[in-house]
């Protein structure tokens, strides 16, 4: 399944969560955006101490520190900047992330952002993790370049949202960017498209095997007749009902009829 990141819309005092957004193997780089240095050096402690007792298993104590937590005005803040940063250095990208930006301020007016980000750790470590989200959130508020920015192109969408396949509120982001509704639409019939070929390619191979199978079956019910008629003309022609004639025929009657409900099972 990999690791995965999480980014979640709690509301009414945390009595309700709704999943938003997910990825795979990935943090997506928008969601980068709407946090700050500042906030990774004052957390930094905590979520690392949070990856590890969650790895040794030692309970639930440390469960609600393992997750990033940002309210509205943070988000307001954050992304104010990081979209000044785009607007600079990447023109194009910066268009996608205002949908993101825009969507993700709407949403959070009564309720708090929680991403939850750790597994993403596991490729390396948390302290890795946190340095590189470190180094560049300070890159975006110094003003300088990001060499593994993504491009603006379309299949970089996912990479920098993630995906609301699973989403649970009931305003995705698909509904919201007719941009990112038009790449999820189109990514659903592309998954489609490759399941029915798979289908079709496993159903052949069925069909097939079925074919052999039935073949087999049929050469060996002419095998077994050949015999049984040889086995008859005996009997008549030569040595009588002697003990092994009639134990052959018994044998090739027995065979037959094997043959016979195997074949009619296989079609």
């Amino acid at each position: 399944m990999g690791n995965r990141a999480y980014l979640h819309l709690t509301k009414s005092d945390k009595k309700l969560d709704f999943l938003i957004l997910e990825s795979n193997n990935n943090l997506p780089f928008f969601w980068v955006l709407l946090l700050s240095s500042q906030f990774i050096q004052a957390n930094k402690e905590r979520l690392i101490t949070a990856y590890y007792a969650e790895e040794n298993e030692e309970g639930e104590d440390e469960k609600e520190s393992e997750y990033i937590e940002l309210p509205h005005n943070i988000i307001k803040q954050n992304s104010a900047i990081s979209l000044a940063y785009l607007q600079r250095h990447n023109p194009e990208l910066s268009l996608k992330f205002k949908q993101f930006s825009d969507y993700i301020l709407e949403i959070s007016q009564d309720g708090v952002v929680v991403i939850d980000l750790l597994e993403i750790a596991n490729f390396t470590s948390p302290e890795e993790l946190m340095a590189t989200l470190l180094l560049t959130l300070e890159k975006i508020e110094n003003d300088q370049i990001i060499k593994e920015m993504p491009s603006a192109e379309n299949y970089h969408f996912f990479e920098c949202v993630g995906y609301d396949d699973f989403s649970t509120f009931n305003h995705i982001f698909s509904t919201f960017s007719k941009e990112y509704g038009e790449l999820q639409k189109n990514a659903k019939e592309e998954r489609e498209k490759l399941r029915k070929e798979w289908i079709t390619k496993k159903e052949k191979a069925r069909k097939k095997e079925k074919i052999k199978t039935m073949l087999s079956d049929v050469i060996f019910m002419g095998i077994t007749g050949i015999v049984f008629g040889i086995g008859c003309i005996m009997i008549i022609w030569k040595e009588g009902l002697s003990f092994m004639a009639i134990g052959g025929l018994i044998g090739s009657i027995l065979c037959l009829c094997y043959s016979y409900l195997k074949f009619k099972d296989d079609i």
